[in-house]
């Protein structure tokens, strides 16, 4: 979650600098992102049905090391909408189920104590 927090961040200041592009441009970037994310989410509900809490998660961060992959190689600010895009429809999977697993692992009459730990340290 931290990880994804980082790229969520630091997306506008990498637009900025590689792509001498103002906060004008990058709004509507992050504005999609948001849009999409809600489909996204809908989307995994399904792919959560299926293949459980665990796999979506990991799909999820498969595609996460995929996009940081291709942020590497990116040539132009097309490619930064839909390396946006696809950061959208996994945003909200990544972040539901890692709480949702985080929730499993740690002892139920003491959740508030780690939820607090968790918020804290992210």
């Amino acid at each position: 979650n931290d990880g994804i927090q980082t790229i969520i961040s630091q997306g506008v200041i990498f637009a900025e600098e590689v792509f001498q592009r103002g906060l004008t441009e990058l709004i509507p970037v992050f504005l999609m992102i948001q849009i999409v994310a809600f489909f996204g989410s809908l989307l995994f509900i399904r792919i959560e049905r299926w293949m459980g809490t665990r796999g979506a998660l990991v799909s999820s961060l498969v595609v996460w090391i995929i996009l940081i992959g291709w942020a590497f190689f990116m040539q132009n600010f097309l490619e930064f909408w839909a390396l946006a895009f696809f950061g959208g429809l996994v945003l909200g999977v990544s972040q539901s189920a890692s709480r949702t697993i985080y929730a499993w692992m740690i002892p139920h009459d003491h959740s508030a104590e780690f939820f607090s730990l968790y918020a804290i340290v992210g």
